[in-house]
């Protein structure tokens, strides 16, 4: 759209913004866009650098921007109200854009710098079994992370036909990082689960004051209620969407480990 004076205004509807453009000073001009590199914006067709999680774009990061991001990433606050939590601009917040919204809220906006970072981790999911009509707790894990995870996150998918679970009552962070990290559970509706199947995400995360590592060992327990008519079986917890960072916000490769929920038979589990 362009206004009166000649603004171009743009949407940017997979980054969710707004930009806005100079006037145009010539008739007929042939309009430019810069195409700029993830975690930069085009304004007035200049790449300029987004700091991760300044959501209102005033070149510093406040605790409410990151409360926000957390939201966004959690999928319980709207993605339009921080854009800019977004650093690659897939249309998610992952937990390394949630470390570097962080950094930058303590250290103050900067072009990135660190290379993506090759460790190879695994979050486990665990494993646990329980009667039609009882509740089992499934404890999440990491291995192989050689201390260097600043913050964790996967979904889980259950079968919710058999089970169900309310994310922000039923999972805790474990109690070794309680007083170091901070904690995420939700049901988000995007991406869609696949069908008979519902999605839990986990999120841990670094506090707003210091960002601190943590070791192998376990991270977060979830409760599951088992339906009363549950049929006995064994159900896959299958995790996805998994991703850790370091503590300057650098991806750390992670594979997932899934877990799985015995319902036992009439006799009780053995």
């Amino acid at each position: 759209m362009v206004g009166s004076d000649g603004t171009i205004y743009v949407a940017n509807l997979a980054g969710g913004d707004i930009i806005y453009r100079s006037p145009i000073e010539q008739a007929g001009a042939t309009n430019h866009f810069e195409i700029c590199d993830p975690g930069w914006r085009c304004v007035n067709d200049v790449c300029k650098h987004i700091c991760p999680g300044d959501c209102d774009l005033s070149e510093s990061v406040a605790v409410n921007e990151l409360i926000s991001s957390v939201g966004v990433s959690l999928g319980t606050t709207p993605f339009t109200q921080c854009a800019a939590a977004d650093s690659d601009r897939d249309g998610l917040v992952a937990i390394n854009e949630l470390i570097a919204a962080v950094n930058r809220a303590l250290q103050g906006c900067s072009p990135p710098t660190g290379s993506i970072g090759q460790q190879l981790d695994r979050i486990v999911i665990g494993t646990g079994s329980a009667i039609p009509g009882a509740s089992v707790t499934i404890p999440i894990s990491v291995v192989g992370s050689a201390g260097m995870m600043a913050g964790v996150q996967v979904d889980v998918l259950y079968d919710d036909a058999v089970f169900s679970i309310t994310p922000n009552s039923d999972c805790t962070i474990a109690s070794r990082l309680s007083s170091t990290h901070q904690f995420g559970a939700s049901s988000p509706a995007t991406p869609s689960a696949p069908a008979g199947k519902k999605r839990l995400r986990i999120l841990v995360y670094s506090r707003f004051d210091s960002i601190l590592t943590f070791t192998d060992g376990l991270v977060a327990n979830c409760t599951f209620q088992i339906s009363a008519t549950g049929p006995p079986g064994s159900y896959v917890l299958d995790g996805e969407r998994q991703q850790a960072s370091d503590t300057a916000g650098n991806i750390l490769t992670l594979q997932a480990q899934d877990g799985s929920i015995t319902v036992c038979g009439g006799c009780g589990c053995s």
